[in-house]
């Protein structure tokens, strides 16, 4: 056993990590106040060693005087915590943390972590006019792995700009999982902890049989925890989950959301007789949860909200999954009954597990986010991966506006940036995508295609195509779209060092995985439009 007293002095404690084979890290105890808080496992390398980066930990968030870092394995250095560091902020310590933001795979219009594998968002919630943003968080690796999942942390006052906090929620132990979730914030005070409390529901998995160590099924299931200061830090609403594991094989990510002054209702995802569905429960304190109805044919990370339709006093559902393929009905009785399905939330094949705002101030639009995905990253660790040198992976999308509207082939899920992004345009430009348009990203496209030709947009390897007789989209990720309107096709194209998400009449989105890519058109007309070259979200 080796271990090390570290005096909180400043907020973070930067870790030297390796990013090699998991199976030659280290279960290292966070001890304070004489409590093991957290266990991690963790690549750490010693005075010795060679390392790829450094990762922070947020010391303050132990709200105490000193931490004590603790490995008891055996076989260990006696010098592992030697080469540890505390100081502070990342941005004042270049020679720790060079080319902060400007790394070669960083997106500059898109969120990551500073640090650390990212993947479902989590938790969104708006209050006090700022976005709060969680996600599945890796914080000392830049693959996912079966330990040390967390949820960060992220605000936004716009939608565009973050600032990143430490990790919100963290695993008990290595042998905990703490999966995907949701918050809301409990204005009617149904949770007896007060008007205003943020409440957050996760799933706590068991990492199963990880690095030797057996897995623990006590306690596993719907978790709930609370916040008193806006989310930044959370309690145990109880210890034990609020629903506790069923007899299936799938049990998780709940979407918590308020359907009356008195009630709460929780959406999640499971498999029942074999196939996946989503589960409805209801609670009116939060102790007790009962079951009420299940929808059949979704898989992971629903979503459940209700909306106006645009233009109208008509309130309808929408319901989806990860892979955000929706259904829009009626919710009653706790009970969902689809009138409508039809469509994605997204056409390409790089979002997932998308979630929307609880408490954002409208009834017509949801503010929508998900995980950007970026295939040349991969899940797991590999020795050959590239960029193994940098301490990040991953993205989430651009914000954007879902709202229902009635059109002549039925009701359909828009989807629309935010405005706010607009305020990222720099410099613009009159282009001709006759021939390929070349640009260094971050920049936006905005063009017109005429509603009586076909066309073919490329953007790097991704493409999507316009049949004007049948008034139909198809894209290279498989998926098809026939549009509800007969007019011409505004699009908006923003492209990203890793990423490009394409904006088709605000009625359907398609999104990417590409590099640098640049723009061809292919459409027997000279296509004129505007290019915007964007500003870094991470520019101070």
């Amino acid at each position: 056993m080796v271990q090390k007293i570290f005096k909180v002095t400043s907020k973070y404690l930067h870790i030297p990590v390796r990013s090699d084979d998991p199976e030659s890290f280290y279960y290292i105890e966070v001890i304070a106040d004489g409590k093991v808080k957290n266990e991690f496992l963790i690549g750490i390398a010693a005075p010795d060693e060679q390392f790829d980066f450094y990762a922070p930990l947020d010391m303050k968030r132990y709200e105490t005087d000193a931490i004590t870092l603790v490995c008891r394995q055996e076989n260990v250095k006696s010098n592992l915590f030697d080469a540890l560091i505390v100081g502070d902020e990342l941005e004042n310590r270049p020679e720790l943390y060079p080319d902060l933001y400007k790394e070669e795979i960083r997106q500059q219009v898109h969120f990551s972590p500073t640090r650390g594998w990212l993947n479902d968002p989590n938790g969104l919630f708006y209050k006090d006019g700022v976005f709060h943003m969680y996600f599945q968080h890796n914080p000392f690796a830049n693959h996912h792995f079966s330990t040390n999942v967390s949820w960060g942390h992220a605000v936004s006052a716009d939608g565009v700009h973050f600032r990143e906090y430490g990790d919100a929620i963290m695993p008990r132990s290595s042998r905990y999982h703490i999966a995907s979730g949701s918050a809301i914030v409990d204005e009617n005070n149904i949770s007896g902890k007060g008007h205003g409390t943020v409440l957050a529901a996760y799933t706590d998995l068991s990492t199963h049989q990880y690095h030797g160590r057996p897995a623990i099924t006590s306690g596993c299931g719907q978790m709930l925890m609370y916040s008193t200061n806006n989310g930044m830090t959370f309690h145990y609403f109880d210890e034990q989950a609020i629903i506790s594991v069923p007899d299936f094989e799938q049990w998780r990510d709940p979407k918590i959301l308020q359907l009356n002054d008195k009630t709460l209702c929780i959406a999640v995802y499971e498999t029942f007789e074999g196939k996946n569905c989503i589960s409805f429960y209801k609670s009116k304190d939060c102790k007790k949860w009962e079951f009420c109805s299940r929808i059949m044919d979704f898989y992971e990370c629903p979503d459940l909200f209700k909306l106006k339709v645009t233009n109208t006093d008509e309130e309808l559902w929408v319901v989806y999954g990860a892979n955000g393929k929706y259904h829009i009905g009626r919710f009653e009785d706790f009970t969902f009954t689809p009138i409508e399905i039809e469509g994605y939330i997204d056409y390409g094949d790089a979002v997932y597990a998308g979630q929307t705002f609880n408490n954002y101030e409208s009834d017509t639009k949801r503010i929508y986010t998900a995980w950007l995905r970026d295939y040349e990253h991969t899940w797991t660790y590999k020795a050959d991966e590239p960029n193994r040198k940098y301490g990040f992976s991953q993205a989430m999308a651009l914000f954007t506006e879902l709202s229902i509207h009635k059109t002549k082939k039925g009701y359909r899920l828009f989807r629309a940036p935010i405005a706010a992004l607009e305020t990222l345009r720099d410099i613009g430009k009159d282009i001709m995508l006759n021939e390929a348009t070349k640009a260094n990203a971050p920049y936006e496209a905005v063009f017109t295609l005429r509603k009586d030709c076909d066309a073919r947009i490329q953007v790097g390897a991704a493409w999507f195509t316009y049949d004007s007789k049948n008034h139909r989209i198809d894209s290279s990720s498989g998926k098809s779209y026939e549009l509800c309107s007969d007019d011409d096709l505004s699009v908006r194209i923003i492209v990203d060092t890793r990423s490009a998400e394409i904006f088709l009449q605000s009625e359907i989105t398609m999104s990417f995985s590409v590099k640098q890519a640049e723009i061809k058109a292919d459409c027997g007309y000279l296509v004129d439009g505007k290019l915007y070259t964007l500003k870094s979200i991470w520019k101070k």
